[in-house]
């Protein structure tokens, strides 16, 4: 690999460019495969790499991962999936040269950038390998075209759960003498061609409705002796673009939802369907995506691509509508979202004619008025636990439906019309680059959902609304009323909010002491300190934030570092300021510029800033702030101290607490000592006892 090449940093991952030539440009090269590449760092070990040669229908393999130039052995296909074993693969991988990359971001003269398409790579999962060296070479101008390609497997492969789970289901089936053609549908066959588990099991049936099925399904177990489940009905709601009635039924350990295949048709003034019993054609092109349209049928053990786009589309990494795009969104508006979960989850690529018709105000009126927020919510929560959180907002932005998934409440102090999705876009994609530089272990997995959803919602952090006769954060009342999330999840995004704000000025407060020479709080070795020689109010202010955050208080310093990108906090500022109505946000969210404070530079500092920040915690002994309790209870301060209880002891109290946010490993003695002489201090006329 050259020493050199142009990098840039798109949500946090550093992508670095190298063009290919086409076979038919230098045949001596050892770059001949037909491609074009960009080089994915998705890893932080080292990789291998493979190449396709689209002229010879083979893949190529370098005998010598160490030497520039080394000698490329053509694999067929099967050679090469036994080549790869011990190797942990991504999702996908493209026909082309590919290799992980950790090299300078100066230019080199023979590379040029290419399209947006990303690349993955083959990690070890042992010992990292050697990286591949690719020599300079002068890159022609015509290129091949990328082509994306994803392993799938050829059939699918059961668990012993499943296999017990269908081997009983045909059981029944044939105990009671039913004609029924059982299939396996949508998500549960999309993962088990990928290689994926799946406990998403859907069971379409060609002649019955689900709850008559679960209820045989019962009956054959009742007769078996074995442990029965009542089978509960999901209704359909028409108006909330709920059109299929689903069964859902526990069999042993594992959930399944039995539906019938259904056909649609519609009446001239209405856009309610008439349901009926339809083929398995039928039902496929009626599904959401093609990479969901495809069955698995369990009476005859194959599967069936009716639309013949399943499988091709979930090779080359496409998100794709069966029927037309509007066509398939009107039927269920939430489809829209769906598609952008998928695209986020595995990386692939949504067709234009889907965002186009997306886009469109039919779909965003239907999207508004037709779906629950309940739906519209997980469809969310979806997406910030995907792959590629960041894009899937930009999806939402270039479908024009951002504003109508984060709805803007009416009555709030942002100024009516003005554009806010950019801006949260930009400032998540900061914080999302931050994460993705952090140890793996900084975060959990709900942790880092929080942080990212409180990023998303950062710049709105100033804007308020009324609600209930009370003046609200706008934050929480879009992730509570609009997105119907839990209570507790609206609690924490502000939380977080504030949080940031206060880390921010922690750091901000020890960063102005360090550049004085002073210690790790800035402050004179002659000032009240805490433990680790922090500054004594700082130590309060920290014990106090974690005292609120609880085991969340990591989720903030991502937030706090991503304080100084100059969206944060814009929206309000700038209409107070009496300036323009127009985007406030200098981010262009595609492409950052050098002054938008997004760039790898930016990103390590704040990568430093939260680990500096985490050992300041760490330092003052103040990591399980929230699990501290008081040193000397009520009683015995009251006893001591001679107070009778009110609002005096709930001051000493509190007192108490800061003092031991200072001193977070001394005892109950060395707590009532220092009570006691706050009491005299007190007594001569001094001031009232405070830490």
């Amino acid at each position: 690999m050259p020493a050199q090449l142009p990098c840039s940093l798109r949500g946090g991952v550093r992508k670095c460019y190298l063009a290919l030539p086409p076979s038919s440009a230098n045949s001596s090269s050892p770059f001949a495969p037909a491609a074009t590449q960009r080089l994915h760092r998705a890893a932080k070990k080292g990789s291998r790499a493979v190449a396709y040669d689209s002229s010879e229908k083979s893949y190529l393999w370098p005998t010598s991962s160490g030497n520039a130039g080394g000698e490329w052995r053509a694999r067929s296909q099967t050679r090469l999936r036994k080549e790869l074993r011990g190797f942990r693969t991504s999702e996908t991988y493209w026909r082309g040269a590919w290799c992980q990359a950790r090299v300078s971001r100066e230019s080199h003269p023979t590379a040029q950038p290419l399209h947006t398409q990303s690349v993955h790579t083959l990690r070890p999962r042992c010992a990292a390998t050697q990286r591949v060296a690719f020599r300079p070479i002068t890159i022609p101008r015509a290129t091949s075209p990328l082509v994306k390609y994803t392993m799938l497997n050829d059939q699918v492969i059961l668990t012993d759960e499943e296999r017990e789970l269908f081997r009983l289901l045909l059981e029944t089936k044939e105990h009671f003498g039913l004609k029924t053609t059982l299939r396996a549908a949508g998500g549960w066959v999309r993962d088990k061609l990928l290689g994926k588990d799946s406990d998403d099991v859907d069971i379409a049936l060609d002649d019955m409705l689900g709850k008559d099925f679960g209820e045989k399904v019962n009956e054959y177990l009742a007769l078996k002796g074995e442990e029965v489940h009542s089978v509960g009905v999901i209704q359909t709601n028409p108006e909330q673009s709920k059109h299929l009635e689903t069964a859902r039924l526990r069999v042993r350990n594992i959930w399944i939802d039995l539906v019938n295949l259904r056909s649609e048709a519609y009446a001239e003034d209405s856009r309610i369907p008439t349901m009926s019993f339809g083929t398995p054609k039928q039902d496929a092109y009626r599904r959401d995506l093609t990479v969901n349209s495809m069955f698995y049928n369990i009476n005859e053990d194959c599967i069936e691509d009716l639309t013949n786009m399943g499988k091709t589309d979930l090779r080359a990494g496409v998100i794709r509508t069966p029927l037309a795009p509007l066509e398939t969104f009107l039927d269920d508006p939430l489809r829209v979202l769906r598609a952008v979960r998928f695209a986020a989850r595995f990386q692939f690529e949504i067709d234009p004619a889907l965002v186009q018709a997306g886009a469109g105000e039919e779909v965003r009126a239907a999207l508004r008025d037709k779906v629950s927020k309940e739906r519209v919510g997980t469809e969310v929560d979806g997406m910030l636990k995907s792959q590629d959180p960041v894009e899937a907002m930009r999806h939402l932005l270039r479908m024009r439906i951002f504003d109508v998934v984060f709805r803007m409440p009416t009555g709030s102090n942002l100024a009516k019309g003005r554009p806010y999705g950019p801006v949260c876009v930009a400032v998540m994609q900061g914080v999302d680059a931050v994460l993705k530089e952090l140890p793996d272990d900084f975060l959990t997995g709900e942790e880092r959902r929080l942080c990212l959803l409180a990023g998303l919602l950062m710049p709105l952090q100033q804007v308020h609304v009324k609600s209930k006769k009370k003046v609200v954060p706008v934050a929480g009342h879009i992730v509570r009323e609009e997105l119907k999330m839990r209570t507790r999840d609206a609690e924490l995004v502000v939380e977080l909010h504030n949080a940031a704000m206060e880390f921010a000025g922690i750091a901000s407060e020890l960063s102005a002491g360090a550049k004085a020479g002073n210690g790790p709080g800035g402050l004179p070795s002659s000032a009240e300190t805490g433990k680790g020689g922090y500054p004594a109010h700082l130590c309060v202010l920290t014990g106090g934030i974690i005292k609120r955050l609880k085991e969340h208080w990591r989720s903030a310093l991502p937030l706090a570092a991503a304080q100084d990108i100059p969206c944060v906090g814009s929206l309000v500022d700038f209409e107070a300021s009496g300036e323009s109505t127009g985007e406030v946000c200098p981010i262009n969210f595609e492409v950052p510029g050098e002054n938008s404070r997004l760039t790898e530079a930016d990103t390590w500092r704040r990568k430093t800033m939260c680990l500096e920040l985490e050992g300041m915690v760490k330092a003052m002994g103040l990591e399980s702030a929230w699990e501290m309790k008081s040193l000397v209870d009520g009683k015995t301060v009251m006893a001591e101290l001679g107070l009778k209880g009110g609002p005096k002891l709930g001051e000493v109290m509190d007192a108490q607490m800061r003092w031991q946010y200072q001193h977070p490993d001394a005892t109950s003695d060395e707590c009532l000592a220092w009570l006691r002489t706050q009491a005299q201090d007190t007594t001569k006329g001094g001031a009232p006892i405070e830490a």
